[in-house]
């Protein structure tokens, strides 16, 4: 649902891109060096040859991905614009939508590591010896870990719900030409 001027709101922008790639990844599969893995169009795997349908175009399918690819490079580059522009708030500091998505991305990854800590530091080990028993503590602290791990969890969700909500709002310079 483009805007007034017939502009693409953000997430709309998000979603064609997607589709694009689908498109793109799709075509290039109907292309005959992608068709079974086989190198060229005439090319023999076992005792079976392939070659196009008479209904299959190659030089379309070509023109299709290039054209294809030329939308998805002019969507990227008005998406990256609303991206470098917009600002949003997390934490009290205000982040462009850039920067927003890179601390999102980082937050995620630290989130994954934190969780193979903590399951780190929620157990001891214990060394059995013939006379005696060594209990070994974790070197890292259970309750540290885990707090830690909460925070970065707000942090995501804060981070998630601001870019998703400023993602219906902002305007993105492009029109969609189906």
């Amino acid at each position: 649902m483009p805007d007034a001027n017939n502009n693409l709101y953000l997430y709309e922008a998000l979603e064609i891109r997607r589709e694009c790639d689908t498109r793109i990844n799709t075509l290039n599969t109907l292309l005959p060096e992608e068709i079974y893995g086989l190198k060229t169009q005439y090319s023999s795997y076992s005792s079976q040859r392939y070659f196009p349908t008479p209904d299959l175009k190659i030089s379309e399918i070509l023109e299709k991905i290039q054209a294809l690819e030329v939308k998805k490079r002019k969507l990227n580059s008005a998406i990256q614009k609303v991206n470098l522009h917009l600002k949003i708030n997390v934490n009290n500091e205000a982040l462009t939508l850039s920067d927003a998505l890179f601390l999102r991305k980082a937050t995620e990854n630290k989130i994954e590591q934190l969780k193979k800590s903590l399951k780190i530091a929620a157990y001891g080990r214990v060394i059995y010896k013939e006379d005696r028993n060594i209990e070994e503590l974790p070197m890292i602290s259970f309750k540290k870990i885990k707090e830690e791990l909460e925070y970065k969890l707000s942090l995501f969700h804060e981070l998630n719900t601001k870019i998703r909500s400023v993602s219906y709002d902002a305007i993105v310079d492009f029109k969609n030409e189906c």
